[in-house]
């Protein structure tokens, strides 16, 4: 493929984004070790083995992770899979500094973007009273966040919240919170 003037794309492996990961409920009284595990496997083995493949055949380009808002503070209700974010969130920390000057890694943390399964629009709209930008955002905000990433020459280690500003009001989904 051919490359063109000013283009992000050159038609080489350059870009790895991790996405993959399972959102379910599980809490610190319920959570077992094989729903611990499989979170991991998929939300931080899995973009770790990728990274790592990725770095040894591109030798360089640009990796991003899809974090989560949450990292900032808890959620209680969410234990494998925000423990398994928060490994990624390492991981994005470790191999920005282990894959640099050539590999860059960064992350995107979305905060209210999509309502998980089963919930709707509504969902949302209830809870953007909690975001100091008062609403929800977009995929399209979480796709710009990336593109930012993907044209910076010298951005790494650095996680961008998306998230109209819910992680500075460090967001706690106790174990009674109602959301």
């Amino acid at each position: 493929m051919e490359e063109k003037a000013g283009s992000i794309f050159s038609g080489r492996l350059d870009i790895l984004i991790n996405n993959a990961s399972v959102f379910s409920p599980d809490t610190l009284t319920d959570a077992n070790f094989n729903e611990v595990v499989r979170r991991l496997q998929i939300n931080a083995w899995a973009p770790f083995v990728l990274s790592r493949e990725f770095a040894r055949r591109a030798g360089k380009g640009k990796i991003i992770n899809i974090l989560d808002t949450r990292i900032a503070g808890f959620d209680f209700k969410h234990l494998p899979y925000i423990m398994s974010k928060h490994a990624l969130y390492l991981l994005t920390r470790m191999t920005a500094v282990e894959f640099a000057p050539h590999i860059s890694v960064n992350s995107v943390a979305p905060g209210l973007i999509l309502p998980p399964g089963g919930k709707g629009e509504s969902y949302l709209e209830a809870l953007a009273s909690t975001v100091p930008l008062r609403r929800h955002g977009e995929p399209r905000d979480v796709t710009d966040a990336v593109l930012f990433l993907l044209k910076g020459n010298f951005i790494t280690g650095q996680v961008i919240f998306v998230d109209g500003g819910r992680h500075l009001m460090e967001y706690c989904d106790g174990p009674d919170s109602d959301h």
